[in-house]
């Protein structure tokens, strides 16, 4: 009886590891997005689209006429009346709305690639069974941590793209992105729990592995990416053996939850 008790208490003790995947202090460059009305934003934004290439239009008419009629004084005035407000309109959206506009469709991107399940709670699972099929490393890498602090983010493909830039000095989106806490600046490190950030590109993700579906292909990239975090070579008979059963359980979490 004993001997069950401190089985017990064992097994409590390595699942206290606890994995976060929350994002504190504003979030982690600006990987913060509104998920709700997620769709009217993408909607108002191909309104806007849509006139733009409205008032183009307009104005490559008018531009046509004056042409035509060059000694049309009204039809002259028209265009460059016509020119000036879409230049001003264009230039303003430029500066205001371009750098958002992108960054919610490659949202909405995203997120129609994994329509089964919110994000929010993908994250959390990613968490939880980078916890649960990792402990026995976990537990070997931080013996002295009551818990750890894993935190998770998805990027679409221009942001993850700035991102590799920026901490890997590569110039293009990948389907993950493993970094540890000294890897990036210190205002995003919030205790000495934390053992790094996983960032993920679905987008990305599907590219790189185009035989399976896209549920598949993001939990490829989160296996390695959780693994890539605590420096387990991928590429041995053990590493992949690994690899495959955190994309199995990943796997099988999302369908419970589907």
């Amino acid at each position: 009886m004993s001997l069950l008790i401190i089985l017990f208490v064992a097994v409590v003790l390595i699942l206290a590891i606890a994995v976060s995947g929350n994002n504190h202090g504003g979030g982690f460059e600006g990987l913060d997005y509104i998920e709700d009305d997620l769709e009217k934003y993408y909607n108002d934004i191909q309104v806007r689209k849509e006139e733009r290439r409205d008032t183009l239009h307009e104005l490559g008419k008018h531009e046509y006429m004056s042409s035509i009629f060059p000694f049309h004084k009204d039809k002259s005035d028209l265009t460059r009346a016509a020119r000036h407000a879409y230049l001003t309109e264009a230039t303003e959206y430029t500066r205001q709305n371009y750098e958002a506009d992108q960054e919610i469709e490659d949202k909405y991107k995203m997120m129609s690639l994994l329509p089964g399940i919110p994000l929010k709670r993908l994250k959390e699972i990613c968490a939880e069974v980078f916890t649960e099929v990792l402990q026995a490393e976990l537990k070997k890498i931080y013996p002295d941590n009551e818990s750890i602090n894993l935190y998770v983010h998805f990027a679409g493909f221009n942001k993850m793209r700035e991102l590799n830039k920026k901490y890997k000095d590569i110039s293009r989106a990948t389907a993950y992105l493993s970094l540890k806490p000294d890897e990036y600046p210190e205002e995003y490190r919030h205790s000495d729990s934390d053992i790094g950030r996983i960032i993920i590109c679905p987008e990305a993700a599907v590219q790189k592995y185009p035989d399976v579906n896209s549920e598949e292909a993001v939990c490829n990239a989160f296996a390695r990416a959780m693994l890539k975090l605590i420096d387990f070579d991928t590429k041995t008979p053990e590493g992949k053996k690994k690899q495959e059963e955190l994309k199995a359980a990943l796997l099988e979490r999302i369908e419970e939850e589907e």
